[in-house]
C-alpha cells in the first residue's frame, strides 16, 4: 500500500519537474533559432524571455507567451515558445515606440513599463504590440534609434 502512495506522491513533483526542464529546453531552442535566423544581421539587442502581452489588432480573444525578441538594424523580430509563432515588425513601417503602464486593458505589474511599438500591419492599418522586458528603457532607446536612421 505504501508503495502505491508514493507513487502518487511523486507523480505531480515529476510532472512538475518535467514541465520545468521542457520550459528551459526550449527557451533555448528558440533563442538558438532567433540567432540562426537573424545571424546574417547585426543583432542590436535581443531578450530571450520577452513576454508578448499581445497585438492590438489581434482583439481581446489572443495567446499572451514568452518568446525571443531581437532588433536588428531594418526589424523587430518576435518568436514566441509555444506555439511557434513569428512576428516581424519592420523599422520602416514603425510610427512610435514608448513605455506604457497597460496594454489592451491589461496592466504591467512589473512597474518598469511595458514596451509598444506602433506601426502600419500588412493592411495598412495602425496597429501594436507590447512586450514586458527586462530593461525596457533601453529597448525603447535602441528601437527609437533604429527608427531615427531609417
Amino acid at each position: 500500500m505504501s508503495c502505491c502512495l508514493t507513487t502518487i506522491t511523486m507523480l505531480p513533483i515529476a510532472l512538475v519537474l518535467a514541465a520545468i526542464i521542457g520550459k528551459f529546453v526550449l527557451r533555448g531552442r528558440r533563442a538558438a533559432e532567433t540567432r540562426d535566423k537573424l545571424a546574417e544581421y547585426e543583432i542590436i539587442k535581443i531578450e530571450d524571455t520577452a513576454d508578448l502581452r499581445g497585438q492590438r489588432s489581434g482583439g481581446d480573444r489572443q495567446e499572451r507567451g514568452k518568446g525571443a525578441l531581437a532588433l536588428v538594424p531594418h526589424k523587430l523580430y518576435f518568436l514566441k515558445w509555444s506555439p511557434k509563432v513569428e512576428f516581424e515588425i519592420y523599422v520602416s513601417a514603425m510610427t512610435s515606440v514608448e513605455l506604457v503602464k497597460e496594454f489592451m486593458g491589461k496592466p504591467d505589474r512589473s512597474e518598469k513599463g511595458l514596451l509598444q511599438v506602433s506601426f502600419e500591419n500588412d493592411a495598412g492599418q495602425p496597429d501594436a504590440m507590447a512586450w514586458q522586458v527586462p530593461e525596457p528603457e533601453q529597448w525603447e532607446a535602441a528601437i527609437r534609434e533604429a527608427i531615427a536612421k531609417r
